[in-house]
């Protein structure tokens, strides 16, 4: 009777025993738990505070082409070149004309128009000037060369008397609206725009173009064409 007493009183202590175990247990995992959270939390915080974040470039105030094409991709070469004429200029979805510079041995080819922002005069009438910008890169020079007097022998054709335009020869009257074409190593890029928009001040247009394929040194080469000539080389 006394044993069976004894153990009437041994189980509720095991019980509690065992439930004062689990309850020691419970806890400290539930901190522990807490406390990878917040870890975890914080190095998610810093993650994304530590994170580079790239500004985006504002185009409107850049106001000089600050890299050479032979330092920047193709495609971002043209950009900067445009980006440095926002402030007068703006593209438009029209594509130009083609441009009669040859194609073989062209690896990137980059064709634009831009329209400036006010008007000049022309006449009696107000115009909104525009612009072709062709943007070519060859192989070689060599090809680049050969691409230039392409285009020498098709304004040649209107010529007549067998006459024939040669690189880096001038010559008096061409029947073609204005160009402006500069050439450095294997790139050309090339002005093109109307007669009727000879009023406006391309200056900086061209010297964008200058900066933009050879930075502060001198070109190659620039060919200008005046609306139906003369053609000169510098």
């Amino acid at each position: 009777m006394r044993l069976v007493k004894l153990l009437i009183l041994a189980i509720p202590v095991v019980f509690l025993l065992s439930c004062s175990g689990g309850g020691d247990n419970s806890p400290v995992s539930n901190k522990e738990t807490e406390k990878n959270t917040k870890e975890a939390k914080l190095q998610d915080e810093e993650a994304v505070t530590t994170r580079e974040v790239l500004p985006e470039s504002d185009v409107d105030s850049v106001s000089h082409v600050a890299l050479t094409c032979e330092r920047l991709k193709d495609s971002a070469c043209v950009q900067q070149i445009l980006n440095s004429l926002l402030a007068e200029y703006q593209t438009v979805k029209e594509k130009p004309s083609r441009v009669a510079l040859g194609r073989e041995g062209v690896v990137y080819a980059q064709e634009v128009s831009a329209k400036k922002k006010t008007h000049v005069k022309y006449g009696e009438s107000n115009i909104f000037p525009r612009f072709d910008l062709f943007y070519y890169r060859y192989s070689t020079h060599e090809e680049a060369v050969a691409g230039i007097n392409a285009l020498l022998s098709a304004l040649s054709e209107d010529l007549g008397g067998g006459k024939k335009l040669e690189f880096g020869k001038p010559f008096h009257a061409v029947k073609t609206p204005p160009l402006f074409l500069v050439l450095e190593k294997n790139v050309i890029a090339l002005l093109r725009y109307p007669c009727e928009h000879i009023g406006n001040d391309w200056t900086p247009v061209e010297k964008a173009i200058i900066s933009g394929i050879s930075g502060d040194g001198k070109p190659e080469k620039i060919m200008k064409i005046g609306c139906g000539g003369p053609l000169s080389w510098e």
